[in-house]
């Protein structure tokens, strides 16, 4: 099951405190945007934004909820803003399966941990996938798989998902997809509009088809094919 209250700070002497400005003005944006959820908010207050940015990445201007963020291999952090909005069209539920097309830094996949029974997470960079995957295991966190591949084609092994999320643009929704997702599942994926500019697309599976609802635009890097052969 998902990890439920609060991380137990004891457990990872180097995690950050969340000042009282950053956790103010990051659930006011929530607000703003009409998500009220508590069990999102919860989940934004226990797990520090900085603890997912390395080292000159954590400036009160690069923290703002509305901005991404830099990570290293050139990509880029979800604004919080915009991984809100995601979370809340996915409308997850404890017993849910994720799959996450694009670990980034870990910091939306440690979020989706904290509501969902499980996360299946994609990397196409190592570096990548090793810094997440040490940031998971320093807060111990056990409901979240890493695998270092291209996610373009999802995760088949681990298939039946509920959820599906992409934190990459793409051109259209692939169709390897209608054989993980399950019936009424839910996908959020960034459809390019023009680079980093994209709108951000809820597709509810409906059989063979899907219900599609737009939900915003934000900032989002166009996916790379293949696995990176350096970084």
């Amino acid at each position: 099951m998902a990890p439920s209250g609060p991380i137990d700070k004891d457990r990872f002497e180097g995690l950050p405190e969340q000042s009282d400005e950053e956790t103010v003005a990051l659930l006011l944006t929530l607000r703003n945007f009409g998500l009220m959820d508590h069990r999102l908010m919860a989940a934004f207050e226990s797990l520090p934004r900085r603890f997912f940015l390395n080292a000159g990445y954590t400036s009160d201007h690069a923290l703002a909820p509305e901005r991404v963020a830099p990570i290293p291999c050139g990509q880029l952090q979800t604004a919080p803003a915009v991984i809100a909005r995601v979370i809340n069209a996915l409308e997850l539920k404890d017993h849910h399966k994720v799959l996450e097309i694009g670990t980034g830094s870990g910091y939306q996949t440690a979020l989706l941990s904290r509501l969902c029974k499980h996360v299946s997470t994609v990397e196409r960079f190592r570096t990548l996938h090793d810094e997440a995957e040490q940031r998971f295991l320093s807060l111990k966190i056990d409901n979240i798989t890493v695998r270092h591949d291209d996610g373009e084609s999802g995760w088949m092994q681990k298939g039946g998902y509920d959820r599906i999320v992409f934190n990459v643009a793409m051109s259209k929704l692939p169709r390897i997809l209608n054989d993980q997702i399950k019936d009424t599942g839910r996908i959020v994926m960034p459809l390019l509009s023009r680079e980093p500019e994209a709108r951000l697309l809820l597709y509810v599976r409906d059989g063979q088809g899907y219900k599609t609802t737009e939900i915003g635009d934000a900032r989002f890097l166009k996916i790379s094919h293949g696995i990176a052969t350096a970084l």
